[in-house]
């Protein structure tokens, strides 16, 4: 299911996501730049998105993707930190 799919089964239509998350193996790359077009649409509100990106199995061109989508979404980096144990 699409994150608004979520979103408007859950009866939270209107309402702001404080924190999403978002770790799934193989879909997280298209799951992420749903969630950032729907905030960029003015479909879902969100305040914090939180993933996880592993630079290793996706060429640098996907993740650039990422971070576009993010600027058009109006969201920026806040935090970021080195994985060692994923290494």
């Amino acid at each position: 299911m699409s994150l608004e799919t979520v979103h408007k089964k859950l009866g939270h239509e209107g309402r702001i996501i404080g924190i999403l998350e978002i770790d799934c193996e193989g879909c997280k790359y298209v799951a992420v730049l749903d969630a950032l077009e729907a905030v960029a649409q003015g479909q879902i509100a969100i305040n914090q998105i939180q993933v996880k990106i592993h630079s290793y199995r996706v060429d640098f061109k996907t993740i650039h993707s990422l971070f576009k989508a993010a600027d058009h979404a109006g969201m920026r980096t806040f935090h970021k930190e080195s994985d060692h144990w994923a290494c």
